[in-house]
């Protein structure tokens, strides 16, 4: 398999999760919007940028106890 068909596999079980989490109510809705945007230009941000915003998202779920 290619690459890209691998990378585009891999944004679509990404997008997945983050939809099974707002199903969940694990993440707001403007949370999952914000992980679309970023899976959509990911190839915009450096590894480090995606993490970083990952891991906003995971801290502000945590934090507000959802």
């Amino acid at each position: 398999m290619e690459l890209f068909e691998e990378e585009e596999r891999l944004k679509i079980r990404l997008l997945a999760a983050y939809r099974r989490m707002r199903l969940d109510n694990k993440i707001t809705e403007e949370e999952l919007e914000e992980v679309f945007e970023l899976i959509d230009r990911l190839d915009e941000y450096s590894l480090e940028d995606v993490q970083a915003r990952l891991e906003r998202i995971g801290q502000r779920t945590n934090h507000e106890g959802r």
